[in-house]
């Protein structure tokens, strides 16, 4: 199976769960990847989900408490967005 796959899948709106979406997207999700997000082919996708997944990391503000999950390298967020805790 390629890798990353079934995250490419619900990126263009298909359900993995689901088999014939599964079995189509097997014959054009590289196609569809392309026209969404401009990626030439399945490797440069997966090349970017390699690169990013380490960076993923979540985080409490010491200032504010709020916490937020993003991309973060040495402790920075890089780019964030609020996680909406539930009570």
């Amino acid at each position: 199976m390629i890798k990353h796959f079934e995250l490419g899948m619900v990126l263009v709106g298909l359900d993995p769960d689901n088999d014939d979406d599964y079995s189509e997207a097997e014959n054009w999700l590289d196609d569809r990847l392309n026209e969404k997000y401009g990626f030439d082919d399945m490797a440069g996708f997966q090349q970017l989900i390699d690169e990013l997944l380490p960076m993923i990391d979540v985080g409490r503000s010491a200032l504010t408490k709020t916490v937020y999950k993003g991309f973060a390298k040495e402790f920075v967020f890089l780019s964030k967005l609020k996680v909406e805790e539930e009570e």
